[in-house]
C-alpha cells in the first residue's frame, strides 16, 4: 500500500494541479484579484479573496471561474495587494499597472523581504514556483512597493 499510494497519485492528470497563492506574513492580510473575465457570462465570478496571514486559496484547472483558459499552461492575470497603511502592491513590470501573472499549476507565495529594512526599503517580496518546486523569481522575489496614491482632477 506504501507504494501503490505515491505511484496512484504521479498517475494523476496534470490538469488536476491547482494554482495556490499563500499569504505567508504573520500580521497582514492580502487581497487577491484576478482580472476580468473576457466572458460575459462568467463576469462577477472572478477570484476575489482576502486572505488572512497564514491563508491560502487554490483553483484547479477544471474551474472556469478561476482559470478560464482551462490549461495548466493557461495565464490568469492578478492585482495582489498587501493590506493595512500603507498598502503595498505586489508584481511588475515597474512603473506598470500591478499584477502578477499565473499559470494553471504554479504557488504564488507573498513572503516578508529578509533584506528589509538593512538593505532595502520594501518590506514585502512575491515568489512564483513552478508545478516541479523551482523558484522562478530568482534570490530577490519579486518586489511589492508601496501603492502610488492615485491624484485627483483639479477642477478649474
Amino acid at each position: 500500500m506504501k507504494v501503490l499510494f505515491p505511484l496512484a497519485f504521479s498517475l494523476l492528470p496534470l490538469a488536476a494541479l491547482p494554482y495556490c497563492i499563500t499569504n505567508n506574513l504573520k500580521d497582514r492580510e492580502v487581497r487577491v484579484e484576478q482580472e476580468d473575465h473576457k466572458d460575459r457570462d462568467r463576469v462577477g465570478r472572478e477570484l476575489r479573496k482576502t486572505l488572512a496571514p497564514g491563508e491560502k486559496v487554490c483553483c484547479t484547472v477544471k474551474d472556469l471561474d478561476c482559470n478560464p483558459t482551462r490549461r495548466v499552461d493557461g495565464y490568469v492575470e492578478f492585482t495582489i495587494r498587501v493590506l493595512g497603511e500603507p498598502v503595498y502592491e505586489c508584481g511588475y513590470p515597474a512603473g506598470k499597472e500591478p499584477g502578477a501573472t499565473i499559470t494553471g499549476a504554479s504557488q504564488v507565495g507573498i513572503y516578508p523581504n529578509t533584506k528589509y529594512p538593512g538593505g532595502s526599503t520594501i518590506p514585502f517580496v512575491l515568489r512564483y514556483r513552478a508545478q516541479d518546486g523551482t523558484d522562478l523569481t530568482g534570490p530577490r522575489g519579486l518586489v511589492c512597493p508601496a501603492a502610488r496614491k492615485k491624484t485627483e482632477e483639479k477642477k478649474p
